[in-house]
């Protein structure tokens, strides 16, 4: 297994831990830091994670947050990921 696999589990179990697998936007934006809900949407679409709808509600899964985190934290080129 790649070092950079165990960074990626380590903190999607982390997040899980913390928010469960589906986060609101607001919870979202608290996990990359962001103040602005218009910002943090910016964000999550600039990184990849895609918006994930259920009964109209929209949720984000941690499990992409978390790779995208150590991705962009490891400046690698997630195309091989």
């Amino acid at each position: 297994m790649k070092p950079l696999d165990k960074d990626i589990r380590a903190k999607r179990a982390e997040l899980s831990g913390l928010y469960g697998e589906l986060v609101s936007l607001q919870t979202a934006c608290k996990i990359l830091g962001y103040r602005d809900r218009k910002t943090a949407k910016q964000a999550l679409n600039d990184l990849g994670v895609l918006p994930v709808p259920i009964n109209g509600r929209v949720r984000y899964e941690t499990g992409e947050i978390a790779k995208r985190i150590v991705l962009r934290r490891g400046m690698v080129d997630d195309l091989a990921y």
